[in-house]
Parts: structure tokens; C-alpha cells; sequence
């Protein structure tokens, strides 16, 4: 019988390749933990920036795949709110750098837990310092009818234990420390017009401000700034609603 060898010289290289394989361990694939999939869980965070000392301010976050920092936000407004973001559940860490540079200001780390919401604030922890970053567990309930939930945050600088009252000397909020925070008070939905005393000589820092809290929302209020020029914002109010936008990051 006669042999074709140019069939011979095609398929013998391939009958070698198939008898290697075929005695050749099997291979062990094992998937990176922190690959995104369709069974990927995720809570929900959004950025505040109540630092008055600090401009050019730039938000990264530390990405779960390459360990790598990316950037979150860039030149945040102070005063705003940005997000909520949906972020991948685990250990999140977050930093803050001077714009244009690698100059690192404030850093947290926090077990971001799935179905949950949370805020990540930008504050002056001292008006000679730089800005620190605190991490809040915002509530997923929401208020009854007629009513709202209302959390008081006092982030000023050089200012003692305050307490709140409406106008018509309706107390609000009792005894609030510096760096402290209220838990969600459930208010009757209307305008109040507050007063925030120091506690200490009842000496009045904010007069007949101005608050509609609407039915059945969550609002998170932030003082911050100064009295006597300690920072370049004068003490004020900053009222936010807790409303939500949707991107995985």
C-alpha cells in the first residue's frame, strides 16, 4: 500500500499533541475572589464635603482587583453631596490627596457590608490639622407619614457641646459634643426655624435658620465652618437629603 506522506506530515503533530494532553495532569483554575460577576454584592456610599479648610481636594478608593488607587472624586465642591455609588462589598479603603499631587491628607478603611448605605464625610478635625474622614451608617428606614428622620452632625471647628432648638422653644436636640454625631430623630414633617446654642453659656452661634423637612424623607444636617474666623468658612447649616444614584465602582 502506498503511504500519502503529505497526509502523514499534517496529522502526525497533531496525534502527538493529542497523546500529551491526554497524559498531562489536569490544570487547576481557581477564580480571583474579587472578580466582578453577576453574584457580585454591593452597598451603597456617598461622599460629603464639609471640610472648610480644604479646596483642591481629591477622593480615591482603592480598587478590590488591581490594589490600586482610583480616583473616587475629583475637586468635590465643599458643602455637596455626591453619590450614593454602588460599591463592592469587603474591606473598602479611602484617601484623601492634595489635587495634582501624591500628598496624602486623610485615610479610612471600613467593612462596606451589602444592602447597606453609608456616608464617607470630609470634615476639619482641626482647623490647624489636616481634614479627617468619617464613615456613618445612614438608616434604610423610612419615616411615617407626616414625619421625618432627621441626624444632626456637629463637624465645626472650635466649637464646645451645642444644643438645638425651634423657634417657638421647642427643644430639638439637647447636648450634641463636637466631632458627634445624633442618632435619626423622628420630627414632625414642617419648617422649623432653629437655634443652635453653645451649650455651655447659652450663647447663641446660629439664629432662626430656616429647615422644611418633608414627609417620609431622611435628611442628614452638618454644621461646620467656624466662629472667629478659625477656618475660612464662617459656622454654618447644611441640610442634605439622603437620595440615591446608581454606579458600581
Amino acid at each position: 500500500m502506498r503511504i500519502n506522506y503529505d497526509i502523514v506530515k499534517i496529522f502526525l503533530p497533531l496525534l502527538v499533541l493529542i497523546l500529551i494532553l491526554g497524559c498531562s495532569d489536569p490544570v487547576e483554575y481557581t477564580e480571583d475572589y474579587d472578580n466582578t460577576n453577576t453574584s457580585t454584592t454591593t452597598g451603597l456610599l456617598r461622599f460629603i464635603h464639609a471640610a472648610s479648610t480644604t479646596d483642591n481636594l481629591v477622593l480615591n478608593y482603592r480598587d478590590l482587583d488591581s490594589d490600586t488607587y482610583e480616583t473616587f472624586i475629583s475637586g468635590p465642591e465643599y458643602g455637596f453631596q455626591y453619590g450614593y455609588y454602588s460599591f463592592r462589598t469587603g474591606v473598602r479603603e479611602f484617601a484623601a490627596f492634595e489635587a495634582n499631587t501624591s500628598i496624602k491628607i486623610a485615610q479610612t478603611k471600613f467593612e462596606l457590608e451589602e444592602n447597606k448605605k453609608y456616608s464617607l464625610i470630609a470634615f476639619d478635625y482641626d482647623a490647624t490639622l489636616s481634614p479627617d474622614l468619617l464613615v456613618l451608617e445612614d438608616t434604610l428606614s423610612v419615616p411615617d407619614s407626616a414625619y421625618s428622620f432627621v441626624r444632626f452632625l456637629h463637624l465645626a471647628s472650635g466649637v464646645g457641646t451645642i444644643e438645638i432648638e425651634d423657634l417657638d422653644y421647642v427643644q430639638v436636640l439637647t447636648e450634641l459634643d463636637a466631632n458627634a454625631y445624633s442618632v435619626y430623630l423622628n420630627l414632625q414633617s414642617r419648617t422649623y426655624f432653629l437655634n443652635v446654642r453653645l451649650q455651655s453659656t447659652q450663647q447663641n452661634l446660629l439664629y432662626k435658620i430656616p429647615a422644611t423637612f418633608l414627609s417620609g424623607v431622611t435628611y442628614t444636617v452638618i454644621l461646620s465652618g467656624s466662629i472667629n474666623s478659625l477656618t475660612p468658612v464662617e459656622l454654618n447649616m447644611n441640610i442634605l437629603r439622603d437620595e440615591s444614584i446608581d454606579l458600581l465602582l
